[in-house]
């Protein structure tokens, strides 16, 4: 199974005969992607789900009320 990683250490660590650099985001399979977790030198990226709009009855976009700033109500 691949996993999402980037990297964040400034030691530029090696994969496969090339220099991996701070920020960059590299797809591996999960055990290389463990022992670089584990090393400190880099982070598992998640992907952020998209937001869904939220639909009335007749499928319409419903729009957010302005008197409840804390709830985003044309989101799901």
């Amino acid at each position: 199974m691949k996993k999402t990683i980037q990297i964040t250490s400034d030691r530029e660590p090696i994969l496969f005969d090339r220099k991996l650099m701070k920020d960059e985001i590299v797809e591996m399979d999960s055990e290389m992607a463990e022992l670089f977790i584990s090393k400190n030198l880099a982070v598992e990226k998640t992907s952020a789900k998209p937001k869904k709009r939220a639909r009335n009855e007749r499928g319409h976009w419903k729009s957010d009320d302005p008197s409840t700033p804390e709830v985003n109500e044309a989101y799901e």
